[in-house]
């Protein structure tokens, strides 16, 4: 299982970190990698992906990419 979290959703960024939140706060989901997807690959993209997530992709996902953060 793979959790992947928008990160360019409109209006849905605070919302998108707080279930990130919730997620590595909850034992049965705190051990499942969460992905950050966004299309547009800005530098505070980057640093909200910093706050818990695996790893950080840009859209159109790249097949090579997605089995190498997991």
């Amino acid at each position: 299982t793979i959790f992947f979290i928008g990160l360019q959703q409109r209006g849905e960024g605070a919302l998108n970190l707080l279930a990130l939140h919730c997620l590595l706060k909850n034992d049965h989901t705190q051990s499942i990698p969460e992905i950050a997807l966004t299309a547009v690959a800005m530098p505070e993209d980057a640093k909200e992906a910093e706050v818990g997530f695996k790893d950080y992709l840009t859209k159109p996902i790249k097949v090579s990419e997605v089995l190498s953060s997991i």
